[in-house]
C-alpha cells in the first residue's frame, strides 16, 4: 500500500504527512496533511458495497447539505467516482478533514445537552431524505441475528473453545430473552452507530456527524440509546442523571419526535444496546472469522466484559 500513490487518485497536492487516524472498530483511516491542508484517506472494508455507500451518501449529503449541517464530503476521484480501488480490491475514498473535537465521558452538563441537540437535529435533517437508504449492514441492532450466528458458532468449525468464558456464557443465556423482548419501532431514517465518538464538537456545540455509513432505517429510540451507552457510562453503569439530560437536550430541540413509550424504554434500550455489542464482542472473541478488529490478544474479551457491566450484572 503507498498512501501518497493512493491520495494522488483524489487530490493534487503534495503529501506532506500521512499517520493513522481515530480507533474505528472496522474501517482503516489516516490523517493526510500537505502544505495547506488536510485530509482523511480512509480504506473501507471489501464487504461493504460500494454502490450502496454511493447511494446513500447522495441521500443524506442532500438532506445535511440544505441544513449546513457538516459531514464527511467525498471527494471525487479522477474518474469521477467516488471510490478508488486498489491492486489487492480494497476500496478508498478521501475526504477533508473536519476540525473539531472528539470527547470521552464523562461530559460536562453542556455537552450532554449539546449531544441530545445534535442527534435531534440530524434525525429532522434524516427525515427529510428523499427515499429510504439500504442498509449497508442490515443486521445492525437486530439482536435476534446475533443471538443466532452465536448461536450457531457452537455447531460448526469456527469455534476457539480454550476462548470459551462460562461466566459470560451464562450472562449470555439469562439474559437474551429480556432484550430480545425490548421492542421499538424502526420507521425513522437513523445514523445507525450514534456513538460518542462519531461526534465532532467545537466550543461545546456539535458541529458535525462522521461514519455515517450505518445509515438506515431504524429506530431513533435505539440510536438514542446507544449515544447514552457511549455518553453516560462510567464504573460500569449507566448514569441516569446525565443520560436524563441528554434526553433532554433531545426532547427540547425535537418534541414529539419520540413517543412517550419509546422514552419511557430508554433505560432499558440502552441496556439491550451494550448487550447486544457485548454479544458481538464475546463472538468475535471465540470465533475464527472476526468482524471486529482484534488489537491484541484479549482484546474483544476485554469489550464484552466492560459492556456485560452495563446490565448490571
Amino acid at each position: 500500500m503507498n498512501i501518497e500513490n493512493i491520495c494522488g487518485n483524489f487530490i493534487d497536492e503534495a503529501i506532506v504527512s500521512a499517520t493513522p487516524f481515530g480507533d474505528g472498530h472496522i474501517n482503516d483511516s489516516f490523517l493526510i496533511k500537505t502544505d495547506g491542508n488536510m485530509y482523511i484517506c480512509q480504506r473501507v472494508q471489501k464487504k461493504m458495497d460500494t454502490s450502496v455507500l454511493t447511494k446513500n451518501y447522495g441521500l443524506y449529503s442532500t438532506a445535511c447539505d440544505n441544513f449546513s449541517f457538516r459531514y464527511p464530503a467525498w471527494i471525487k476521484t479522477r474518474e469521477n467516482g467516488f471510490f478508488f480501488t486498489d491492486e489487492t480490491g480494497d476500496h478508498w475514498r478521501m475526504y477533508p478533514y473536519i476540525p473539531g473535537e472528539v470527547l470521552s465521558a464523562p461530559l460536562s452538563e453542556r455537552e450532554l445537552y449539546a449531544c441530545g441537540r445534535g442527534l435531534a437535529k440530524l434525525h429532522l435533517i434524516l427525515d427529510t431524505v428523499k427515499e429510504p437508504p439500504e442498509a449497508v449492514y442490515p443486521m445492525l441492532h437486530d439482536l435476534k441475528y446475533y443471538r443466532d450466528r452465536y448461536e450457531a458458532l457452537f455447531e460448526g468449525s469456527d469455534l476457539i473453545a480454550e476462548n470459551r468464558d462460562l461466566n459470560i456464557e451464562k450472562i449470555i443465556s439469562t439474559n437474551i430473552d429480556r432484550f430480545l423482548a425490548v421492542s421499538n419501532d424502526r420507521t425513522a431514517v437513523i445514523h445507525g452507530d450514534a456513538k460518542l465518538a462519531n461526534i465532532l464538537f467545537k466550543d461545546g456545540e456539535v458541529i458535525a456527524f462522521i461514519d455515517i455509513d450505518t445509515v438506515m432505517r431504524g429506530s431513533r429510540a435505539e440510536d438514542l440509546a446507544d449515544l447514552i451507552r457511549s455518553a453516560c457510562t462510567g464504573n460500569g453503569g449507566v448514569d441516569l442523571k446525565s443520560a436524563d439530560i441528554i434526553i433532554k437536550g433531545y426532547v427540547d430541540t425535537a418534541p414529539g419526535l419520540l413517543s412517550s413509550r419509546e422514552i419511557s424504554l430508554i433505560p432499558e434500550t440502552v441496556k439491550k444496546i451494550g448487550f447486544e455489542l457485548a454479544l458481538r464482542y464475546y463472538t468475535d472473541s471465540i470465533s475464527k472469522v472476526k468482524l471486529f478488529k482484534e488489537n491484541y490478544p484479549g482484546y474483544l474479551l476485554e469489550k464484552a466484559k466492560k459492556q456485560l457491566l452495563i446490565i448490571g450484572q
